[in-house]
């Protein structure tokens, strides 16, 4: 097996479904982390290639997404190492939290950057911008 890692496989660009690959040593504990399956079970309990719901968090445990995951046990993956992919709505903002998430190192202190990276990303989540869409709509409608 080698190394983990962790990488927004759909682009940084806005789009409709977003997909956050993970693959190596220790790759689906990372996931396990970040993504907590809507049954409650962890997500190293799921049967390979199986999708399921659930809630993908950022680095201080606030939910970023409802979404699907599933994993790949090696040697049945298309890396033939284990995989884990988490595919939520393509939000730039919220696949940025989920890759910061899933490569946290749990232990490291945080520097200022960081912090101030992290804040940024969750004022991005799908609560806000669906905020902000609504906001836009109605102030729309007044105008017309």
């Amino acid at each position: 097996m080698a190394e983990k890692i962790a990488a927004v496989a759909t682009g940084h660009a806005r789009t409709g479904i977003g997909i956050l690959r993970l693959s190596g040593d220790g790759c689906i504990e990372a996931a396990g982390q970040v993504f907590q399956l809507q049954s409650g079970k962890p997500l190293s309990a799921l049967p390979d290639r199986k999708l399921a719901l659930g809630t993908l968090f950022d680095v201080q445990g606030r939910p970023i997404d409802h979404c699907i995951a599933f994993i790949s046990r090696a040697p049945h993956s298309y890396t033939g190492e284990d995989t884990a992919e988490i595919q939520c709505h393509g939000s730039p903002a919220a696949l940025a939290a989920a890759l910061q998430a899933v490569l946290a190192d749990p232990d490291a202190a945080r520097t200022r950057a960081d912090a101030a990276y992290t804040n940024l990303c969750a004022h991005f989540t799908w609560q806000a911008v669906f905020a902000t869409m609504e906001k836009t709509a109605a102030q729309a409608a007044k105008r017309s």
